[in-house]
């Protein structure tokens, strides 16, 4: 019994050491296994915030969805604003640019910019044809978290990051404002009929410049608004409807043009029908062909709306991108050009719709 026994005794602590033996096996397994799996965890996290800075810092994809290019001024803009781009694309600064020109055509400008949503851009640059045009589009790029730089011409809805522009109100108030001390010298008192030589009729500029005229001139009941025609903000327009003015109107004793290119064409049809009258004349932009009537002292003054700013609205954007904050409006300032600061501007050699600002 007793050899018996001890068999028993050793056969069981053989037993129990084995299973000890498998237990911690097992048990380091397990430990391996944990470790391998944080490991695995971390490396992933790791890689994805890498992708995640990497995409972050990638350079961004810019649309410009323009009016036109039906004027001088428009032409002048979109070229300042294309070469800093294509300058910031050569250096890396921005992937790439894509460019919609809506032709005046309120519906072929929103196709134009829903494509351009479509390809995948980071910031949206907007002129709208007309106020309500593109509210649409404006609201749907917003929506999805693309920063809405609109310049130029306003729209109406609220959905956009900054609205860069010049004053526009303001600069037909300055302009108003200096027709009736013109009219003031010439009369004797602030009394006259003028006609009012629109820009392209429902755009913001017009709009804006046309309530600022009106914002002084209605303040004095004796300055008269005969006629109101529209320039299209374009000198043949500006030649045409004010030629049917002339023939309406027999006395006219002053002008105020919503645009350079309006003006030179309106005066044209004066000279063309040798009128001796319409002497009084204020202007809003800075067509240089107004900077030389101004310099020849034809005309009195005008009022800067300047080329340059859609590539203002460029650099608020990439600020925008940049994580800057932005006010809701972004002013640029109004200039007042007459003979006393205008060789700062005017270049007497240089085609008539040149633009220096």
């Amino acid at each position: 019994m007793t050899k018996k026994l001890f068999a028993v005794i050793i056969g069981a602590v053989v037993l129990i050491a084995l299973i000890l033996a498998s237990c911690t096996t097992q048990g380091a397994t397990t430990t391996t296994t944990a470790a391998e799996t944080t490991q695995a965890e971390v490396t992933t996290a790791a890689e994805t915030t890498a992708a995640e800075t990497t995409a972050a810092q990638e350079p961004p994809v810019i649309g410009f969805s323009n009016a036109s290019v039906s004027n001088t001024w428009r032409v002048a803009m979109w070229d300042m604003l294309r070469a800093q781009l294509d300058q910031d694309k050569a250096a890396g600064k921005i992937k790439d640019y894509y460019y919609v020109d809506g032709e005046d055509n309120d519906a072929k400008q929103a196709a134009g910019t829903e494509d351009m949503l479509n390809k995948g851009i980071d910031l949206l640059l907007i002129a709208p044809a007309t106020e309500s045009s593109l509210d649409s589009v404006i609201e749907k790029a917003y929506d999805s978290g693309i920063p809405v730089i609109v310049f130029d011409r306003r729209c109406t809805t609220d959905k956009y990051t900054t609205f860069v522009v010049t004053d526009d109100v303001v600069n037909g108030e300055m302009a108003a404002q200096r027709m009736v001390e013109l009219l003031t010298e010439a009369n004797g008192a602030p009394k006259g009929d003028i006609v009012v030589i629109q820009g392209w009729v429902g755009s913001g500029p017009q709009i804006d410049r046309q309530k600022g005229i009106d914002n002084i001139l209605s303040q004095y009941p004796d300055i008269k608004q005969i006629a109101q025609p529209d320039s299209k903000f374009q000198r043949s327009e500006g030649k045409k409807t004010m030629a049917d003015v002339l023939t309406r109107f027999k006395k006219i004793d002053g002008i105020i043009s919503h645009s350079g290119e309006g003006l030179c064409g309106a005066l044209e049809a004066v000279d063309e029908a040798g009128r001796t009258d319409c002497k009084l004349i204020t202007c809003i932009d800075g067509y240089n062909g107004v900077l030389k009537l101004i310099k020849a002292g034809r005309v009195d003054s005008t009022y800067l709306f300047p080329a340059r700013l859609g590539l203002e609205a460029y650099l608020v954007g990439l600020k925008v991108l940049a994580g800057e904050s932005v006010e809701k409006v972004t002013y640029l300032p109004n200039i007042k050009v007459d003979q006393s600061n205008v060789d700062q501007y005017v270049v007497m050699d240089g085609d008539d719709g040149l633009w220096t600002y």
